[in-house]
């Protein structure tokens, strides 16, 4: 029997059926939403979108019987069969290139994101309830929670008009009121079932809500919703004035949140009322102006599109001026840190794997060294972890050099949710120490975090892309974030602190060794460290806080074991999806440029003058990548731009890049390969960032051996200058004892002759230097030749009067004297021994 956890995706094998074969449950593809083995629940919602009368809708979802459709699983038998969840294409898109792809004239942005953003506006606050996740999923449940959340939106102006535009063309126009006709809510519910029934379609993520946009016609004109000020009117609408009624301040409305942030936040002991408003206005309510001067001004808006002071007050105090006054008696943040009441913790309502998690940065208790140089110091690393908050199971690390920022939280994102533990391992060096299997992908319906410095925009929409929710808490409130915070603790005490090089978190005490001068760890092998660290602290055993299910079944008590057996039983909050998306989402993207050689990452992230990183370059047997080298290869100096792209990187662990294609949307995997010098350890001891690291100090050295290079070229041409002076001092000497230089005839005349008598007094035609004859002349004398008479030295310009006939196959001419073979009297030396 095959087991059916959540995000599965089954349908009916398409063979044709005996006809006493019973009809399978579904009839096309349907995505598991939630299992429950106890009450034998199976919720799914068909993955095929409806059209009518040029509309295209999602059906809402199905209950089955998981008992019968694991029947119908059968091996034997079978009627259904398990897939892979795909998501639409367009669901990948981010909110930059939805901007780009649809944003049209002078818009900031385009109506493809503003919609995207008012239908996640309205069911953001259904689908982020963890409570409401499976009540939603009972149709007799539903419409009751769907019908007071329809209430809640009717009395919200924001919400209203983000019902408007996405009703742009229809004649009802809906506003805010406190007492909706039924029609209204009517309208309102149908609409959220549609946008959840979409949502659940496509993931349960906020990119399932992008629309259809792209197989559009023209845009259409919006109507706006009116937004007149209500009230008695101000001094200036009495004298005349057009357009400066002033604002509404509802309740639970976009203004009173601010003003109830700002009023909770800066009117304390020591502020007045009035410096708050003001810092309000200049927060909220400005607009950055640039100076002349290059400098940037916040300037105020218009005092008809800000809060006044009475709403400030009114709003800010409530309807208990008591306790506001109280609060005034207060020191800053005491009453944050004494007196507010916290309700739970992060481990409180968790029933499902991957439902909650605690993520948090801090820096490593250990001072590093360069991977290059160990005796140049680097100072400490960087850790964030992304803790699962069921049992404490740390899913996600990162720990580098950077420090923590919207892309290093993002890396350890992946980190938790990447399936390829056995690839991350293998990066590290890590594969044959550890098994990938004690590692798990997870990936998190919500993350809480610290209002500190993981705070940011980019992580927000990244992560929505892929499901996940962040929400932040205050510092103060530091037990609502409590797991992550004694993650650091532990990995302080298991890994950091009996490492060379420690500081052990305090600092350096008079006469103590400095922790710099005990550096001696590379970034590298701390990261080895903390891995190590994690697998002990998962799969050590814990406290027993076992059921008794578990305790029957011998799960061993560790955090791993534990989450490993509550994935099998299918309670997963979210189930892994396409790690396609996971990696368009949060992995970033770097530059880079198609050559010959392979794709060639750039040294600076930039587009235009660039610098290769040395050493490595991207391949793959792709039709594309084929295409785009060969094209590279015969036109890429005449416009080098043409072949710049950008590609998907984890730059710290550099074996894979991806390259997405702009014209089929297909994720493409390149792998790498090293260049010129063949390091096997490459791709494993550095990152891109070190490899970068290594190119400068290549760089630096190069210009030390350049300059030795010089040098010794410089004495080469020294010496081949001084050898052709002496040639040149022998050829004119050797000119005065003949009279005069032959001309043309006569240097061409005997050639092959002059030519078969040097060969004669070579070994093999290899030249004899004149210093061998020498030293072969002083140990052993020549014997008297009494057919030779001497020659006459190449002093003496007397000519040649008594010389001995050469041999019969050496003519002679009338220039040329005989000359005795050099080959010969090496020979007769050698017979004399």
């Amino acid at each position: 029997m095959r087991l059916i956890i959540a995000g599965m995706v089954i349908d009916a094998i398409q063979s044709p059926a005996e006809p006493s074969t019973p009809a399978p449950l579904v009839s096309e593809p349907h995505l598991v939403m939630y299992v429950h083995r106890g009450t034998d629940h199976l919720v799914v919602i068909p993955l095929t979108p409806r059209t009518s009368a040029k509309r295209t809708y999602f059906v809402g979802p199905r209950r089955l019987s998981l008992k019968e459709a694991e029947e119908q699983l059968d091996l034997n038998k079978p009627l259904l069969n398990l897939g892979e969840f795909k998501p639409r294409g367009a669901t990948f898109r981010t909110d930059d290139q939805l901007n780009e792809k649809f944003k049209r004239g002078f818009q900031v942005d385009s109506i493809a994101l503003l919609r995207l953003k008012a239908r996640w506006a309205l069911i953001s606050t259904l689908v982020q309830d963890s409570s409401l996740s499976p009540l939603l999923l009972d149709s007799e449940l539903r419409p009751g929670i769907l019908l007071k959340h329809a209430r809640t939106a009717l009395l919200s102006p924001e919400l209203c008009k983000q019902i408007a535009n996405l009703r742009s063309g229809r004649v009802e126009c809906i506003e805010a009121t406190e007492s909706p006709t039924a029609k209204e809510l009517d309208v309102v519910v149908r609409m959220l079932q549609r946008l959840l029934n979409q949502y659940w379609a496509g993931g349960s993520r906020r990119g399932a809500l992008i629309g259809s946009a792209d197989r559009c016609g023209g845009r259409g004109k919006h109507r706006k919703a009116g937004a007149a000020k209500r009230g008695a009117p101000n001094a200036r609408t009495r004298a005349g004035e057009v357009g400066r009624e002033g604002i509404n301040v509802e309740e639970n409305g976009y203004h009173h949140k601010i003003i109830a942030f700002c009023y909770t936040s800066w009117v304390f002991r020591g502020q007045t009322v009035a410096k708050a408003l003001r810092r309000m206005w200049t927060e909220f309510y400005s607009i950055a102006v640039q100076m002349p001067d290059g400098t940037i001004k916040r300037e105020w808006l218009p005092d008809h599109e800000r809060p006044t002071e009475s709403h400030f007050r009114t709003w800010g105090q409530g309807r208990n001026r008591e306790l506001a006054a109280w609060r005034l008696m207060l020191a800053p943040k005491s009453h944050e840190r004494n007196y507010r009441a916290v309700l739970g913790s992060a481990s409180d309502d968790l029933y499902d794997i991957g439902q909650r998690g605690s993520m948090d940065s801090t820096s490593i208790d250990v001072e590093l060294v360069r991977a290059l140089d160990r005796i140049q110091r680097i100072g400490s690393a960087h850790r964030i972890l992304l803790v699962e908050n069921m049992f404490g199971y740390i899913a996600g690390l990162y720990q580098g050099l950077e420090a923590a920022a919207s892309k290093t939280v993002r890396l350890a994102a992946f980190n938790a949710a990447d399936p390829d533990k056995e690839g991350w391992l293998k990066d590290i060096s890590m594969d044959k120490l550890l098994s990938h299997e004690d590692f798990l992908p997870i990936w998190f319906q919500s993350i809480i975090s610290d209002n500190t410095d993981l705070r940011s925009e980019e992580i927000m929409n990244c992560l929505s892309g892929i499901g996940t929710h962040v929400h932040y808490v205050p510092v103060n409130e530091g037990n609502r974030n409590s797991l992550a915070e004694a993650g650091h603790h532990i990995l302080h005490r298991l890994s950091d602190h009996n490492l060379p090089g420690t500081t052990h978190g305090q600092k350096k005490a008079r006469g103590e060794r400095s922790a710099e001068s005990q550096a001696r760890c590379t970034n590298i092998e701390a990261l080895r460290a903390s891995v190590y660290a994690i697998h002990l602290h998962n799969t050590e055993e814990m406290k027993d806080f076992r059921s008794l299910d578990l305790r029957w079944k011998n799960v061993p008590p560790t955090r791993l074991a534990l989450t490993r057996e509550f994935i099998r039983q299918g309670r997963v909050a979210r189930a892994s999806q396409s790690v396609d998306l996971l990696r368009r989402q949060l992995l970033p993207t770097h530059w880079g440029t198609f050559t010959e050689q392979g794709v060639r990452l750039h040294r600076r992230n930039e587009r235009k003058n660039p610098q290769f990183i040395n050493h490595i370059c991207y391949v793959a047997n792709h039709p594309i990548i084929n295409a785009w080298c060969e094209d590279a290869r015969r036109g890429g100096k005449d416009d080098p731009e043409f072949f710049r792209g950008q590609f998907i990187v984890h730059p710290f662990h550099p074996r894979r890049i991806w390259y997405v294609d702009p014209a089929t949307n297909e994720s493409i995997e390149l792998n790498l390969k090293v260049l010129k010098i063949r390091d096997p350890d490459l791709p494993y001891v550095m990152t891109l960032s070190d490899m970068v690291d290594r190119d400068a100090v290549e760089a630096a050295e190069a210009m030390d051996s350049s300059e030795r290079s010089q040098r010794q070229r410089g004495d080469m041409e020294a010496w081949q200058r001084e050898q052709a002076d002496q040639a040149k001092q022998k050829y004119d000497a050797d000119v005065a004892r003949a009279g005069k230089e032959p001309n043309k005839r006569e240097m061409k005349e005997n050639k092959r002759t002059n030519r078969e008598a040097e060969h004669a007094e070579t070994i093999m035609g290899v030249a004899i230097d004149d210093s061998v004859l020498s030293e072969t002349a002083e140990s052993t004398p020549a014997p008297p030749i009494a057919s030779q008479s001497t020659l006459p030295s190449a002093s003496d310009p007397s000519p040649v009067t008594e010389v001995v006939g050469p041999p019969d196959h050496m003519p002679t001419s009338p220039r040329s004297s005989p000359r005795r073979s050099l080959l010969s009297e090496i020979t007769a030396s050698q017979t004399l021994h």
